[in-house]
């Protein structure tokens, strides 16, 4: 099944340019309910197999999504599919809804979620007990590629032995080969895909650090991931440079330009969006994800700051210009004959960035007739 995008003008209307967005990247879908965990949510009953089912439960996910205020989302299960055939997948439900459906108001929901990246979550065969990678896609991918990745890297092998998660046959270092060359020949067939990899819980049981050690840069291919996820209690200033693991994994991390951010983990509707990140993105694409962990000094912020008791809260500054009191001038319209407006013209409209609008051009191209507007 292939993906065609559908417009959202929204955005664009609201803030022009590149603007920040509340992006939860880790979350489950019902697709793993063979592990024990995810459940279709309260109120809706069935056979989480049933392709009927699904598109119940996409509608609800995403309504779930637009509850919590997340923006972006990376839906990361452990198994694509919930059943055995691609129309059990409810990743791929929830991006066709998120593309094409509309919420119970009659706005689509791509007017309300900017971006939805199907994703997977598998065990690769590194350490002791296996370690856990996201690794996110644009939906142009398409169903069909997006199935076949990911039997690709576990060998045809189910993902789940009853509640077990199964190891790939494949370590990281091979996982990513057999993505490039995927990738690589779907771009001889002119239907180019791109990818993003993400270090989960990278400190905790199955995350990176925690089964690789402090060898973990000899001995586990990290300048391939962009990012690493912070447990729920950790703040990315408190990886000290002094100590392990920041004496060494910072100095690599400044290096390679990768970045820390929080992420749900969610496995069911209510929990969505209770970590996340902010992330300034240009475009609902992977490859504006990608540039946001690139430049993350001014393209991320962590959401949340530590209280006097020594919990976390979300932040009261958000960097999303809609949520606060800041004045921007957004829009001016110019009528009349001067320059390039022309006077049957019924005039021009020129939309400003929050952040920064250059006006640039050669003589008699209207930059003073826009700006002496105001």
């Amino acid at each position: 099944m292939d993906f065609e995008r559908q417009p959202a003008h929204e955005w664009q209307k609201a803030v022009p340019g590149a603007r920040w967005f509340k992006a939860d990247l880790h979350i489950h879908t019902v697709d793993d309910h063979a592990g024990g965990r995810a459940r279709l949510p309260d109120g809706l009953s069935g056979d989480p197999t049933d392709p009927e089912v699904l598109a119940c439960y996409a509608k609800l996910f995403l309504k779930g999504l637009v509850a919590s205020g997340v923006q972006v989302a990376g839906l990361t299960p452990h198994s694509p599919r919930a059943g055995s055939g691609p129309e059990t997948s409810a990743v791929w439900k929830i991006v066709d809804e998120w593309n094409c459906g509309e919420d119970d108001d009659g706005v689509p929901f791509r007017e309300k979620v900017y971006a939805v990246f199907p994703g997977f979550e598998p065990n690769v065969n590194d350490g002791a007990n296996g370690v856990h990678l996201l690794f996110l896609f644009d939906p142009e991918i398409g169903r069909e590629r997006y199935l076949a990745l990911y039997d690709a890297i576990m060998d045809g092998r189910a993902p789940w032995e009853h509640s077990a998660l199964r190891l790939t046959p494949r370590d990281a270092e091979e996982v990513f080969q057999t993505l490039d060359r995927r990738r690589s020949e779907s771009e001889r067939t002119d239907a180019p895909w791109t990818y993003i990899a993400l270090a989960p819980h990278f400190q905790s049981a199955h995350g990176v650090l925690q089964e690789m050690r402090s060898d973990l840069l000899d001995r586990f291919p990290c300048r391939l991931l962009a990012g690493y996820e912070l447990g729920d209690d950790k703040l990315p200033e408190e990886v000290e440079a002094r100590k392990k693991p920041g004496k060494f994994l910072l100095p690599f991390m400044e290096k390679h330009r990768q970045a820390f951010f929080h992420a749900s983990d969610a496995y069911s509707i209510d929990e969505l969006g209770q970590r996340y990140t902010w992330i300034k993105l240009a475009s609902p694409r992977i490859e504006a994800l990608r540039q946001g962990f690139i430049a993350s000094d001014s393209r991320m912020r962590i959401g949340f700051e530590r209280t006097g008791d020594g919990g976390l809260r979300p932040t009261t500054d958000a960097p999303d210009v809609t949520l606060n009191c800041r004045p921007w001038l957004k829009e001016v319209e110019v009528r009349g004959a001067a320059s390039f407006f022309g006077s049957g013209s019924g005039g021009t409209s020129v939309r400003f960035s929050p952040d920064l609008t250059c006006i640039i051009g050669g003589s008699m191209t209207g930059k003073s007739t826009a700006t002496r507007t105001w």
